[in-house]
């Protein structure tokens, strides 16, 4: 079997996440006609990848979801393309503008 790579994996079956674990594997098996071996080897590979992700990417993340719901909070509060309605409107900010004054306001906490 040359130019292949193989392992065994045991489950105890009376400790509960390896029970749930297992139980889940012949779910997938049985219900949703995927191999356990194609879901182990995703699984590693997620944690390989997971493994190699710096804390920069981690808070860069976090940055970009607060800006885009942020954004999609700002835009939906105000229908009329962003601006209030009453008194005098101000100019109404582009997307990049948005994006550029929310990361200067999240760099303050990172």
């Amino acid at each position: 079997m040359q130019g292949k790579y193989s392992f065994i994996v045991r489950f105890d079956l009376s400790d509960e996440r390896e029970s749930h674990i297992a139980d889940y594997l012949k779910t997938l098996i049985q219900e949703k006609r995927r191999s356990a071996n194609s879901f182990v080897i995703d699984a590693i590979s997620e944690y390989i990848d997971y493994q190699s992700y710096t804390w920069e990417q981690h808070l860069e993340d976090i940055r970009r979801i607060i800006r885009e719901e942020m954004r999609d909070k700002l835009i939906s509060a105000y229908p009329n393309n962003g601006a209030p309605s009453a008194g005098i409107d101000p100019p109404p900010k582009s997307a990049e503008e948005l994006d550029r004054e929310l990361t200067e306001d999240l760099d303050m906490f990172g």
